[in-house]
Order: structure tokens, then C-alpha cells, then sequence
């Protein structure tokens, strides 16, 4: 049998353990890191509390561009002049959170 002050404990670290368990990845942050010019790689900076994964599309004037979604993005001929974003999720079994960086014209 346990007494009361085991019972206490023992009834914070269960709900620790669920507030902790339940925590969404909370606010997210995405910049974009590197020279926004062609051939160069851009590397998507991300930041969030709790998060285990994160997924990455970048863009184009606002429109995605197809196949970009790993972290990094080798500048092409094809964006000179456009202005790049990256949209950036984090995960966690609780939920996700997104952000869009700031934009960056690519340059020849």
C-alpha cells in the first residue's frame, strides 16, 4: 500500500508525462541560408520546440517547385530574377506547425 505523499508523486509524474506527451511542435521558424545565385545550394534554416520531423517545399514566385522538398535547393537558370521561398513543417506525433521564409531573388 502506498501513502498519500507516493500518491502525490506518483499522480505528478503521470501527468508530466502526458503534458510533455502532448505538446504540438509549437511556433517554427524558416530562413534561407546561402547566395541566391545559379548553381549555388540554399539551405533551409528551421527551428521548433518539440518537433521530431520537418518537411521542406520551395518556391518560385509562390508556386512550388516540383520536386524541391529536401532541405537544400541548387539555384537554377530558370529562377534568375524570381524570388525563392521556402516553406518549411514540423511534426510531432501531437500536430504540425508551419512558416515561409522570407524570399530571396536568385541572381545569375
Amino acid at each position: 500500500m502506498i501513502g498519500a505523499a507516493q500518491r502525490a508523486a506518483l499522480a505528478f509524474i503521470r501527468k508530466r508525462a502526458r503534458t510533455e506527451r502532448g505538446l504540438a511542435p509549437g511556433a517554427v521558424t524558416a530562413v534561407i541560408q546561402g547566395t541566391p545565385a545559379v548553381g549555388q545550394t540554399l539551405t533551409a534554416g528551421r527551428a521548433s520546440l518539440h518537433a521530431h520531423d520537418f518537411t521542406y517545399q520551395w518556391k518560385n514566385n509562390g508556386s512550388n517547385i516540383g520536386g524541391a522538398t529536401a532541405r537544400t535547393y541548387v539555384v537554377q537558370a530558370g529562377d534568375v530574377g524570381d524570388t525563392l521561398t521556402v516553406a518549411v513543417t514540423a511534426l510531432n506525433p501531437n500536430g504540425t506547425a508551419s512558416a515561409t521564409s522570407s524570399g530571396v531573388v536568385a541572381t545569375a
